[in-house]
């Protein structure tokens, strides 16, 4: 892990490439809540189901028959709730997390996506 100084973020927020990975840093929020904008939506690649720390953003937030325990590199939490985003169907409350992740599988089976990622990450910088 590097550590990053929030001085180098010139935008409201900002994508580092480091040797472990990518980092977003995001101006102007404090604490664990506060690290990520509740308005933003991230895409995972990785992840199998979509989830969302803000309950007020979901309709229809039920009690799920069978809960869901979510991994992450950060450790594991378990969700037992999960609502309506739009057109997606079930995205799980997840109290305590710091977005809105969302599966890039999840959204091609209701959006019709095109990318390229041939050029990687950032084509446009050197």
């Amino acid at each position: 892990m590097q550590n990053l100084s929030i001085e180098e973020c010139h935008e409201g927020h900002n994508l580092f490439s480091t040797d472990d990975g990518c980092i977003l840093v995001q101006k102007g929020k404090t604490g664990v809540r506060g690290l990520l904008s509740p308005w933003h939506v991230f895409i995972d690649t990785c992840a199998s189901y979509a989830s969302m720390p803000n309950k007020n953003f979901l309709e229809n937030v039920k009690l799920q028959e069978r809960g869901l325990v979510g991994h992450s590199n950060v450790g594991s939490c378990g969700m037992d709730r999960a609502g309506q985003m739009g057109a997606i169907e079930k995205m799980w409350y997840n109290e305590g997390g710091v977005a809105t992740i969302v599966p890039l599988k999840m959204l091609e089976r209701i959006f019709p996506i095109s990318y390229q990622s041939h050029k990687g990450m950032n084509p446009g910088t050197s």
